[in-house]
């Protein structure tokens, strides 16, 4: 059997074993048709606890030669991962064809990663334009504050928001007993204000904080940091049992939904700023967007009343049905 001897070690053990173990059954299965493996999230900045996930992308040369391929390559990532592996992962399986046109994929792999064992080819990939990327880390902020694992019960998405669970010790922001999708929930959301703000990727959880710190340093930057601080370092993502550390993690989770009204503003203000002024294939998903979320203010109605009429026929559609549910759903709500 031939020996993996990894690029760059996660420094933990077991960490690197399961690592070396999944590259060589990839490498068995998929001779010479993989150009690298590339770890991304905690374990790539350095910043990986106790109870962190591997993340890794796995990049096959070119195209997928055919479905087959694509399938069996994801198949084997699902077995590795959610049968064999002790340590939990996101781990996905993409051809390089696919990772060039992803403005959020390759952003990851140029810029968020670290190569651990084949061909580095983070030179040949270029950063998404910025504007791309604000696009990204807004929907992924705006879809985050509405998952199903913190809000499964909520029937439709209206500013403001309300607690998950007003009731629970937590306000019901734990999920299967941890806060890792809170951290997340809130990590994305700190992403996408200083994309939008300061105009600045973010490439990193690392970089979100250093970043947020410097260009934004408002009233909610003690949040974050606590966040950081408490929930992912001290606690490691992980609900305290000692009283006074419960009573520091509800006070957390408590200022977190004011940070999540806050968000979806500076979200609705996004979406009025690309109705203006964005192209028409952008322009089109903020209409879209606009039917997907109540705010009870008339701005959003107001401006999509002014592109009832435009060139765009696609456009006009999507404008008149957009209207037409907004009216609905305010009538509901």
């Amino acid at each position: 059997m031939e020996n993996i001897s990894l690029l760059n070690s996660t420094g933990n053990q077991q960490v690197d074993d399961i690592l070396r173990g999944v590259i060589g059954i990839f490498e068995t299965i998929f001779s010479d048709r993989i150009r690298g493996y590339y770890l991304v999230g905690s374990y790539a900045d350095g910043t990986a606890v106790s109870t962190s996930d591997i993340d890794m992308k796995i990049l096959f040369k070119n195209r997928f030669r055919n479905d087959t391929e694509r399938k069996n390559a994801r198949q084997i990532c699902e077995y590795c991962f959610g049968l064999i592996s002790p340590i939990p992962g996101d781990v996905t399986a993409n051809d390089e064809e696919t990772a060039f046109s992803s403005s959020t994929l390759r952003l990851r792999i140029k810029a968020g990663s670290l190569l651990i064992y084949g061909e580095d080819i983070r030179d040949q990939i270029s950063l998404p334009r910025l504007d791309q990327h604000i696009r990204d880390v807004m929907f992924r902020a705006y879809i985050f504050c509405f998952t199903d694992r913190l809000r499964p019960n909520l029937k439709a998405r209206v500013y403001p928001l309300d607690y998950p669970d007003p009731s629970d010790e937590f306000y019901g922001y734990t999920y299967k007993s941890g806060t890792t999708v809170f951290a997340s929930v809130v990590g994305a959301m700190a992403t996408a204000v200083v994309a939008s703000k300061a105009k600045k990727y973010v490439f990193t959880k690392n970089d979100c904080l250093k970043l947020y710190k410097r260009y934004i340093n408002d009233e909610w930057t003690a949040l974050l940091e606590a966040v950081f601080e408490k929930i992912r370092k001290q606690w490691e993502y992980q609900i305290p049992e000692n009283k006074d550390e419960r009573q520091q993690l509800r006070e957390i989770c408590r200022q977190v939904l004011a940070f999540e009204n806050h968000f979806l503003i500076i979200y609705r203000d996004f979406l009025l700023t690309e109705l203006r002024d964005a192209e028409d294939k952008d322009k089109l998903l903020a209409v879209k967007r606009f039917g997907e979320i109540i705010y009870p203010d008339g701005e959003a109605l107001d401006a999509l009343k002014a592109l009832e009429n435009c060139a765009n026929s696609e456009m006009r559609g999507v404008v008149h049905n957009t209207i037409n549910w907004i009216r609905q759903m305010r009538e509901k709500n």
